[in-house]
């Protein structure tokens, strides 16, 4: 198995930025690599979740393993290149002065194992973009006047 992590603080409290991790199935309003994306069940959101992600040619199917209101969604992914057996990614939120460190990671598994580390750069990549990306899509909330 290999991991992969990557971490950006963003000056927004851990629910503001849940606000957007959680509505799962609107990951391409902010994703600029998710061309599509929608529900797959009934229960959009929450433990059990899942929804269909576009990315370039791949379809994905993304299940919530992992739920946590303003702390934690973790997801596994299917549809990869049969070399991967299982690939997690995990998004941590944790507050940090007056903003949130986001952390993503990323825990893959490959037949042949030595693909893990090219395969786990390359979700490493596509992880980083994903940060970024949902780290400039946080709206701010309006202050009270």
């Amino acid at each position: 198995m290999r991991t992969i992590s990557c971490s950006q603080v963003v000056a927004r409290t851990p629910s503001e930025v849940w606000d957007v991790l959680a509505n799962y199935a609107g990951i391409s309003r902010w994703a600029c690599s998710v061309s599509h994306s929608t529900s797959l069940t009934s229960a959009a959101t929450g433990y059990g979740a899942v929804r269909r992600v576009q990315v370039g040619r791949d379809a994905l199917r993304e299940r919530v393993i992992g739920w946590d209101v303003d702390r934690r969604l973790s997801y596994v992914i299917d549809g990869l290149p049969k070399v991967v057996l299982r690939a997690v990614t995990t998004w941590t939120l944790e507050p940090d002065g007056a903003g949130t460190r986001i952390t993503v990671t990323n825990d893959v598994s490959t037949r042949p194992p030595f693909l893990a580390r090219p395969v786990g750069r390359r979700l490493g990549r596509a992880t980083q973009r994903l940060l970024a990306d949902l780290c400039q899509s946080i709206p701010a909330k309006e202050s009270a006047r």
